[in-house]
């Protein structure tokens, strides 16, 4: 693994940034990512390109990238994954703050200003914006109007199972103060490696900003991580990384906060069984006894009466309420599709 040097620290007023890119074989796409970096308002900046064993041109493009600005530095190693790649690109930076990128994705050119003034004016160790997932590489942001929102560790990890799950969750469109990603490593060999780490995160922070102003663009492939359709192992990986967490919050947060897990586990639970082919009965029995368990847990406990009543009825009788619930899903309308598949429509990620 070669590193290239790493800048040293203005001691002026603007605080240096790491921004750690994971990249492997992203060659059309990774010149557009690093001059959106490189365009920042925010000019003090440590550009972290991390070539994970890539095998097109996309490591000529970093060591080029690097000789054109001395911010960029390169980090060539064997491909271990997207994990690997981000904790090789936190174990080199050197910024008090550290951010994000994935190499098809680009920043709008006020993204680091705009979240340092917001963790500046709120105190926060932690700020987030709404990501734009697009098709289009000329695309606007809509208009915002809401402000800033701060809130305290158990209000974000409230939030994280309710409607900005996704911007919680995903490691990018954030700036996160240095010293808060201390210990965090990234999962190797882990789907939804980000559903396992960044919610540590939100637990060790005093504060988190949140703005909705869509500063991070989310560009939608249909080979990449999140566009393949599911598979076992993607909702395996999922369930491990809501047991893991449930099983640290048990013992450390609020009892609603434990109880909104427990419900969200029993959710992807739910999903999992009914994603899973009816010739599948192993597998299904084995995911209802994990439901059983989550509801024993959710019995008398802080979770909204009605969602309690389905799960307990669906655990002693999956073979009347099952198909019942089956039929409700189909006549669901699909928004995943309709937002990342579809050329001509486009919105801030705001809500999952």
């Amino acid at each position: 693994m070669s590193v290239s040097p790493a800048p040293v620290e203005r001691t002026g007023a603007e605080p240096l940034v790491s921004v750690v890119i994971p990249v492997h074989n992203v060659e059309h796409f990774l010149t557009r990512c690093v001059h959106s970096v490189l365009r920042q308002t925010h000019s003090s900046l440590d550009v972290v390109l991390v070539d994970d064993g890539s095998t097109d041109g996309s490591g000529a493009i970093c060591d080029e990238l690097a000789r054109s600005d001395a911010r960029v530095r390169v980090v060539h190693r064997e491909n271990g994954g997207l994990s690997v790649a981000r904790n090789t690109g936190l174990d080199v930076a050197r910024g008090s703050h550290i951010t994000f990128l994935d190499a098809d994705d680009w920043l709008a050119p006020t993204f680091v200003e705009r979240l340092l003034v917001l963790m500046t004016s709120s105190g926060a160790n932690l700020a987030a914006c709404a990501l734009l997932r697009t098709h289009d590489p000329d695309a606007v942001p809509p208009p915002h109007h809401t402000p800033p929102i701060v809130l305290g560790r158990d209000d974000a990890l409230r939030h994280l199972n309710g409607a900005r799950h996704t911007v919680l969750t995903v490691a990018c469109g954030k700036i996160f103060t240095a010293g808060l990603l201390t210990g965090l490593r990234f999962p190797p060999g882990r789907l939804h490696e980000d559903e396992f780490t960044t919610w540590r995160a939100l637990a060790a922070a005093d504060r988190v900003a949140l703005t909705e102003e869509a500063l991070y663009f989310y560009w939608q492939r249909s080979d990449s991580i999140t566009g393949v359709a599911a598979t076992d192992r993607n909702w395996r990986d999922v369930i491990d990384a809501y047991t893991e967490r449930l099983d640290v919050l048990r013992g450390t947060a609020p009892p609603d906060v434990v109880a909104l897990s427990n419900k969200e586990l029993f959710r992807k639970l739910l999903h999992y069984r009914h994603w899973l082919p009816a010739s599948a009965t192993g597998e299904r029995g084995r995911v209802l006894k994990e439901m059983r368990s989550v509801v024993d847990e959710l019995r008398g406990g802080h979770t909204d009466r009605r969602f309690q009543a389905f799960a307990e009825l669906y655990v002693r009788a999956p073979k009347v309420v099952g198909p019942a619930y089956a039929w409700y899903l189909r006549r669901l309308p699909n928004p995943t599709r309709a937002t990342t598949r579809s050329p001509r429509r486009r919105r801030s990620t705001w809500v999952s």
